[in-house]
């Protein structure tokens, strides 16, 4: 009988064995939560700059799809994002290929795509733009390049992985990832952006390169050198404050208090313009900003561009207005050459149409209008320039980010190395998965902490005040209460 029950045993002890969670998978579970749990904390309140700023920060592995009406997968996000630079939403046939083609390689398949109706003029706009313009002038290139090519947040769950992880410490990780991954699509399609990204080759003047440039910033976003967009008291996120600019704020325009900060890789000339795009690419942006139209493009003017529908009155005070400050003419606007897009449209007709444009906006009645180019005056912030309270909010910002950062290293080194090392002797890939996140981890938070020293240092310094002479040394009190009285009237 002892013979008999022995297997019998064995067999119930191997069911057993085969319904519990292996040790090791809690383990590596109990590791993914630790880095949840550190970047959770560095994490802002505001959900629809959360995952943004994280990506922004620490970069990331980021996928994501939408759906169009008909149900079909739409957009997919590029295959990795480097730290500070776009989450870049890009159509799913060209996914794959995205970080691997070059820029001329990508424009023609672009164009191709366009052809075949595979996606529109607005996806194939923005994905030549960013091959072109893809980390050409990052301020912060060389740190980059020092940082490791994946990044804790990076890590996507399979179907079969989620399954494995349920009910183990790592499930909230993956149910809080599909969360944010929502989070990322839902502000990217609902936020506005403005940039202003220079070509090195240009000394001066926004050029309509960089325009369409602008075009590319609509639906990806933007850290570091380029812009951050929000309310006025959201504009301390920005990391490179000697390139920071103001636009004028037209409160009316937006109807509200939103006001952005630009940062430019260059300084901005006092009074220079920049370039605001609004709404969707149609085939007049495309005109204007790309330089082309596709032939089988029925809609070759958009309502946009043709004269205002509303009153004669408005059309001709419009006409009037770019008779006077332009040389163009209405063939100039109306009877323009069709090419593909190796071949531009000659740029008298792309200047007439952005005059049209901007003219279009100024004289709607619809001053809350949101889908044309505009053009916002701006000045520079120098250190002679620059709010005191502003430069305050900054200092902490960064010394905040320091703080985070040693109390996040302190966080993942309070692991038990026991843990770490039998995570590491283990051979299967999410032991291995948990590894590699504790490494990524430890590298860019023993590196971030100096990161934002240099931040706090390249500050403005403010300016000194030289002290009063000796022979009228009560003067300064005097001065002082002669100003405070007008500034106490007024």
């Amino acid at each position: 009988m002892t013979t008999t029950a022995a297997p019998r045993n064995v067999k119930a002890k191997k069911r057993r064995k085969e319904r519990e969670t292996p040790w090791y998978k809690v383990l590596a579970g109990a590791v993914i939560l630790v880095a949840l749990a550190v970047g959770v904390y560095f994490m802002p309140s505001d959900k629809h700059l959360a995952v943004r700023e994280l990506i922004r920060t620490y970069g990331g592995y980021m996928y994501t799809t939408d759906t169009t009406l008909d149900g079909k997968p739409s957009v997919a996000a590029s295959r990795f994002v480097p730290a500070n630079t776009a989450i870049a939403f890009v159509p799913v046939e060209l996914a794959l290929n995205y970080n691997h083609t070059d820029a001329a390689a990508l424009r023609l398949e672009l164009h191709q795509a366009v052809q075949f109706k595979q996606i529109d003029l607005w996806n194939a706009a923005v994905l030549s733009l960013i091959a072109e313009r893809r980390n050409t002038s990052s301020f912060y290139k060389a740190w980059l390049n020092s940082l490791p090519k994946e990044f804790p947040f990076s890590y996507l769950f399979t179907k079969e992985q989620k399954k494995v992880l349920k009910g183990t410490p790592a499930e909230p990780f993956f149910s809080m990832h599909d969360r944010y991954i929502d989070q990322i699509t839902t502000a990217g399609r609902t936020l506005d952006f403005f940039v202003n990204y220079p070509d090195p080759e240009y000394d001066s003047g926004i050029s309509l390169d960089e325009a369409a440039w602008a075009v590319g910033a609509g639906i990806h976003m933007m850290w570091g050198d380029s812009f951050v967009p929000g309310p006025l008291d959201q504009m301390r996120f920005h990391w490179d404050p000697d390139k920071c600019v103001e636009p004028m704020m037209k409160p009316q325009a937006f109807g509200g208090t939103l006001g952005y900060v630009l940062v430019s890789p260059r300084d901005i000339n006092k009074g220079e313009h920049l370039f605001q795009f609004k709404g969707r690419l149609s085939s007049g942006e495309s005109l204007a900003l790309l330089g082309y139209v596709l032939r089988d493009n029925p809609l070759v003017m958009t309502s946009r561009l043709d004269l205002p529908q509303d009153t004669v009155t408005d059309k001709k005070t419009w006409a009037q207005i770019l008779t006077q400050v332009s040389e163009c003419k209405p063939d100039d606007l109306l009877k323009i050459p069709f090419h593909d897009a190796e071949q531009l449209v000659p740029e008298k007709n792309l200047k007439c149409i952005t005059l049209l444009m901007l003219n279009h906006t100024q004289l709607s009645a619809d001053h809350q209008a949101r889908d044309a180019i505009t053009f916002f005056d701006v000045w520079p912030r120098v250190a002679d320039l620059a709010h005191p309270d502003w430069l305050t909010t900054e200092r902490e910002l960064y010394e905040s980010m320091q703080e985070k950062c040693r109390y996040g290293l302190a966080a993942v080194l309070d692991v038990n190395p026991d843990v770490v090392q039998t995570l590491e002797k283990q051979t299967d890939s999410i032991s291995q998965d948990a590894v590699f996140v504790r490494r990524q981890l430890l590298s860019v938070l023993e590196r971030c902490q100096g990161f934002f020293q240099t931040r706090i240092d390249m500050l403005p310094k403010p300016r000194a005040v030289p002290p009063s002479p000796s022979p009228v040394a009560e003067a300064p009190s005097v001065v002082e209460e002669s100003r405070e009285g007008p500034a106490a009237v007024s």
